[in-house]
């Protein structure tokens, strides 16, 4: 959708910030709900499913580049669905290169912006993962993901031009970015 290139085969990719230092416990428990209720792409399966790869913390809100016009289309149609609004706009300024993106006034007025305040359950869960239990946790998760991340990119091979980050700030699983050249070609002829 944000490309405007939907087709049967579709998925949504998903851009998720958490904090720092809770980065692979928030990803590990996203991916895993959504497996569990099956919402989840795989390899062969992904009309309407749900795409994780991007995640970011507020040490990575600014994007790796290099900044180009495919990454600037994807960003600059972005939708935040959730999230607290002074932490969306940090991540809009940091990322200079996103010409014409959305207002902080239209995101607020979409309707698929649902902002809510943190739920007793997620204050809870955030309070008993704080820690050194929660850096237990955190160090357990990032050694099983990153095993799982070198695992699976020795398995597969890559498509065009990936872009694979995973560190302590951030994990970016971009395996194929062939649509780059179907923007740039796009736009050279609407020009």
């Amino acid at each position: 959708m944000a490309l405007g290139d939907v087709n049967e085969n579709s998925d949504f990719d998903v851009i998720v910030s958490a904090k720092f230092s809770r980065l692979y416990t928030a990803r590990f428990f996203c991916l895993a709900i959504y497996k569990i209720f099956g919402w989840r792409r795989k390899r062969n399966k992904t009309t309407n499913l749900f795409c994780f790869n991007h995640f970011i913390t507020e040490r990575s809100y600014q994007l790796q580049p290099p900044y180009n016009i495919y990454w600037e289309e994807l960003y600059k149609n972005l939708v935040p669905l959730f999230g607290d609004i002074n932490k969306i706009e940090e991540f809009f300024k940091k990322n200079f290169w996103i010409k014409d993106c959305r207002t902080l006034i239209e995101i607020e007025n979409d309707l698929r912006f649902k902002y809510q305040k943190s739920s007793k359950s997620k204050l809870f869960l955030e309070r008993l993962l704080s820690g050194k239990f929660g850096d237990l946790i955190e160090n357990i998760l990032k050694k099983y993901q990153i095993k799982k991340i070198e695992k699976f990119l020795k398995k597969y091979p890559l498509g065009h031009k990936p872009r694979i980050i995973y560190s302590d700030a951030e994990v970016e699983l971009h395996l194929d970015t062939r649509r780059l050249e179907t923007v740039k070609n796009k736009r050279y002829y609407l020009n």
